[in-house]
C-alpha cells in the first residue's frame, strides 16, 4: 500500500478515534468530577509506571529487521509475552497495596482491572505488528477503529450506569480485548504463538537500548502524575490530566499517526538503501505546516473550547491546556527524532540522551507541583525545549540535512500559523481572553483563519497545498466516474 493510501486510511481511522474520544470526553466531564478522572488517572500512571518494562520497541525490531525468520518471530513472541505475563502479576500485586500508598482505597479497584490488560495485548501483538511491517494500514486502521469505539461505547455505558471511575477501566479492558481479537481475525497466518529463545541476545540488545530510550520517558510522566497527586491532590491531577487528554487528542489524532506511517516507509527506504533527507524534510514541512496552526489556534482558543465542550467546572485547565498546546510545537519542529534514531541504528545514544531529560525533567515538574498545575504545565514546556536543542542537531546529521533548509520549513509554518491564528486573537484580545467570548464571533473568526490560512499556502506555493489539490482532484475524477 502507498504512503497516501496509507495516511487516507489512518486519517479516516484516526478521524473516528478524534470524534469517539472527544464525544466521550465530553460526556464524562459532565457525568464526572475531577477528582473522579483523578481517581483513574492515579491508578492508570502506576500501572503505566510498572508497564513501562514492556516499552521494548519489539513491533519497530519487527519493521525494521531486514531478515526476519520464523525462529526470530518465535523469539520476540516469547519475550513479548513472558513480559506481559509478568507485568499482569505486578500490576496486580502492586494493587492490593496501593490503597495504603495513594491513601485512596479505590485505586486498588482499577489496577486490578486494569492489570490484565497486558496480557491481553500480547495475544494481538504479532499479528498487529506484521500488518505494520507489511504496510497494510488498511486493517491497521480498522482494528484501531473497531477497538476504540467498542472501549469508548462501553465506558460510556458504565459511566451512564453509574460506575463512576470504573467506567474507564472496564472500557479499556473491552477495547483491548476487540483490538485483539481483530488483529488476530486479520491477519491469523501472523498470529503464530510458537515459543523460541534462539535470536534472544540481538533482541535482547535492540530491546534495553528501547526501553532505556522510550522507558526512562514513560516512568518519568508516570512518576511526574504521582507526584501531583500527592503534592496537589487528587482533583488537581484529575484537572490537570483533562488538560492533557484535550492535548493528546490533537497530538495523537494526527502527527503520531501520520509518524507512525512514515517510520514504516522510512524503515524500508533504509532497508533499500535510500536517502531518508529529502523525505524527511518533506514531512518536516508538511507536519509543522498542519500542527502548529492547529496547537497554536486551540492554544488562543482554549477558554471558549473548554467552556463549550466540558462545561464551568473544568474552566480552570484554560491556561494549563494553553502552555500544553506550545509544548506540540516544539515537538514537531523535532517530528520523528525517536524514529530516526531506531532507523540510523543509534537507540543507545538516544537512551543516554532520555535519561538525562527525564531526570532533569522531573526534578523540574517535582519543584513545580509545590506552586500549581501551570507551573507543573509549564515545567513540561521547558522539557520540549531542552528536547529540540538536544535533538536538533542529531537530526540534521542523520538526515544529512542544513540548519538553513530546515529554518527555511520553520519560516514558511511560522507565517502559516499566524495567518490561522490572526484572526482568532485579535477576538480573544478584544474580549479580554474571556472564556465566555460570543460562540458566534469565535466560530466566525475560526472559519477566517482556515480561510487565510488556505490562501497563504498558496501564496507559499507549500507542498501541503499541491498535496491537498492532488488529493482534491483524484477524489473528483473517482465521483465522476461513478
Amino acid at each position: 500500500m502507498s504512503v497516501k493510501k496509507s495516511i487516507g486510511w489512518m486519517a479516516g481511522a484516526q478521524f473516528v478515534y478524534f470524534a469517539l474520544q472527544l464525544v466521550s470526553s465530553v460526556v464524562l466531564a459532565r457525568l464526572l468530577t475531577p477528582y473522579e478522572v483523578g481517581i483513574f488517572a492515579v491508578a492508570f500512571a502506576a500501572s503505566g509506571l510498572i508497564s513501562v518494562i514492556q516499552s521494548l520497541g519489539l513491533n519497530n525490531y519487527l519493521i525494521r529487521e531486514r531478515d526476519l525468520t520464523a525462529a526470530l518471530s518465535a523469539t520476540i513472541f516469547s519475550i513479548n509475552f513472558a513480559v506481559a505475563f509478568f507485568l499482569t502479576l505486578v500490576i496486580a500485586a502492586f494493587g492490593m497495596v496501593s490503597a495504603s500508598i495513594f491513601d485512596e482505597p479505590a485505586v486498588r479497584s482499577v489496577l486490578l482491572f486494569l492489570a490484565v490488560i497486558p496480557l491481553i495485548a500480547a495475544l494481538g501483538f504479532m499479528p498487529l505488528a506484521m500488518l505494520e511491517r507489511d504496510g497494510n494500514f488498511k486493517k491497521v486502521s480498522l482494528v484501531k477503529m473497531l477497538g476504540t469505539a467498542s472501549g469508548t461505547i462501553a465506558t460510556l455505558g458504565f459511566a451512564f450506569t453509574g460506575h463512576s471511575y470504573m467506567s474507564f477501566a472496564y472500557g479499556q479492558i473491552i477495547a483491548a480485548s476487540v483490538s485483539a481479537a481483530m488483529a488476530i481475525a486479520f491477519a491469523p497466518h501472523h498470529a503464530s504463538f510458537r515459543m523460541g529463545l534462539e535470536n534472544w541476545r540481538a533482541v535482547q540488545r535492540f530491546s534495553v537500548n528501547v526501553l532505556a530510550t522510550t522507558g526512562v520517558g514513560r516512568i518519568a510522566a508516570r512518576l511526574q502524575d504521582m507526584t501531583m497527586g500527592r503534592l496537589l491532590g487528587i482533583e488537581a491531577l484529575g484537572l490537570f490530566s483533562r488538560s492533557g487528554n484535550i492535548f493528546s487528542m490533537l497530538w495523537d489524532s494526527v502527527f503520531l499517526v501520520i509518524c507512525r506511517i512514515m517510520f514504516v516507509d522510512f524503515a524500508a527506504g533504509a532497508r533499500a538503501g535510500v536517502p531518508i533527507g529529502p523525505r524527511y524534510q518533506h514531512a518536516l514541512g508538511l507536519f509543522t505546516a498542519l500542527m502548529w496552526p492547529a496547537f497554536l489556534g486551540l492554544g488562543v482558543l482554549s477558554g471558549p473550547f473548554v467552556l463549550l465542550i466540558y462545561g464551568a467546572k473544568w474552566v480552570s485547565i484554560t491556561m494549563c491546556l494553553s502552555i500544553l498546546c506550545m509544548i506540540g510545537i516544539f515537538y514537531t519542529a523535532i517530528a520523528m527524532a525517536w524514529d530516526l534514531f531506531i532507523i540510523a541504528d543509534e537507540t543507545g545514544r538516544q537512551a543516554r540522551f532520555e535519561i538525562i531529560r527525564s531526570i532533569i525533567g522531573l526534578a523540574v515538574f517535582a519543584g513545580a507541583c509545590f506552586i500549581s498545575i501551570e507551573a507543573a504545565a509549564t515545567a513540561r514546556l521547558i522539557d520540549a525545549i531542552f528536547a529540540f536543542f538536544l535533538y536538533m542537531p542529531h537530526i540534521l546529521r542523520i538526515t544529512d540535512s542544513r540548519l538553513g533548509d530546515i529554518m527555511r520549513i520553520y519560516g514558511r509554518s511560522a507565517v502559516l500559523a499566524v495567518a490561522a491564528v490572526a484572526p482568532a486573537f485579535c477576538v480573544m484580545t478584544w474580549y479580554g481572553w474571556s472564556p465566555a467570548a460570543p460562540l458566534l464571533v469565535v466560530i466566525i473568526a475560526v472559519v477566517a483563519g482556515v480561510g487565510l490560512w488556505a490562501m497563504t499556502l498558496r501564496l507559499l506555493s507549500h507542498p501541503l497545498f499541491f498535496e491537498a489539490r492532488s488529493l482534491l482532484m483524484r477524489r473528483y475524477k473517482a465521483i465522476k466516474l461513478i
